[in-house]
């Protein structure tokens, strides 16, 4: 049986089943497009808004969208009285900090900035011709990772490169790969580490994993009293569970804030099977100065901020 009923949008009368609410496909597409809001408006008044027709009479819209206009012109209005009493708001050191991304904006002349830096002190390792001929040079405080096949000589060269760079400070080596009283971590200790060095450099055979034990090693023991500087061996970061973020996380939660500002930290880490690339997370390419591969007995630079890449040492 067909039953007379005005479409829901536009107000026609149709014919159709009981429960028909649209004279057409077009207005049901219509009616939910727009919210439920009809062409007829709230008079029932037709408001032909399909292509080719002229609206007579305007759309009215709904009790929530008044609502929402009534209420952003009050406070629209409470505004403009506020700054007509008061002025413009000033803008303070804290508003200013709190805008934007990466904390306050600070503009500086470049001639600014180049007579600044000259009053600052580069401290960089006094390194010895043959690491001065590798690396160039290096400032302190520096991130370097070490990666290389098993058996290439990465952990030889990293204890060499401790030796060199404790003729300038203490250090602490962390071995997770070998016992302290290994064979093969004492053999290696009396082939790289030379004269006082050998006093200066400090094994530890695990991660110190509170507040409490890093500053047992950084200063209870008046290790790093001695030099102004000072660095961290890890060996090796898969073994020990080091991210790229491990430094800056780890000076925030123990509150040691040189521990990232001060400290240099060097990073040895595993290749894949295939040799080509050092595994963990890519990042580590963007969190360090210098990036050393070694391999059968060289070691090689891929990435040095201080100085030229593909510089090679005889490791063996």
């Amino acid at each position: 049986m067909s039953h007379d009923k005005k479409c829901q949008n536009c107000g026609k009368t149709c014919s159709g089943k009981i429960n028909m609410r649209f004279c057409s496909d077009a207005c049901r597409k219509y009616y939910k497009r727009h919210g439920e809001i009809s062409m007829a408006g709230v008079n029932g008044a037709i408001n032909a808004d399909k292509a080719g027709q002229d609206r007579t009479t305007p759309r009215t819209g709904s009790t929530n969208l008044g609502q929402y206009t009534a209420k952003k012109g009050i406070d629209l209005l409470f505004k403009m009285a506020e700054t007509s009493l008061n002025g413009p708001p000033k803008a303070t050191s804290s508003t200013i900090a709190n805008t934007g991304v990466g904390g306050s904006l600070q503009i500086l002349k470049a001639g600014e900035s180049l007579a600044e830096s000259k009053k600052l002190r580069v401290d960089k390792v006094a390194l010895s011709q043959k690491y001065a001929d590798f690396l160039v040079e290096l400032a302190y405080p520096f991130k370097i990772l070490i990666w290389g096949l098993p058996g290439s000589g990465k952990s030889t060269f990293s204890m060499a490169l401790a030796n060199e760079i404790s003729n300038n400070c203490q250090l602490a080596y962390i071995s997770g790969e070998e016992a302290l009283n290994s064979p093969t971590l004492l053999d290696k200790q009396r082939r790289t580490l030379t004269g006082q060095n050998t006093n200066r450099c400090l094994f530890l055979n695990r991660l110190p994993n509170s507040e409490t034990e890093w500053k047992q090693v950084l200063v209870n023991n008046n290790v790093f009293q001695i030099a102004p500087f000072k660095a961290v061996f890890y060996d090796s970061v898969t073994k020990l569970g080091i991210t790229p973020f491990y430094v800056s996380a780890a000076a925030n939660d123990y509150h040691i804030p040189e521990f990232e500002k001060s400290i240099s930290h060097v990073f040895i880490t595993h290749a894949h099977k295939d040799g080509q690339q050092y595994r963990g997370d890519g990042s580590w390419g963007h969190e360090v100065d210098v990036i050393i591969r070694v391999e059968k007995g060289i070691a090689t630079t891929e990435k040095n901020r201080f100085g030229a890449v593909g510089k090679s040492l005889k490791v063996f």
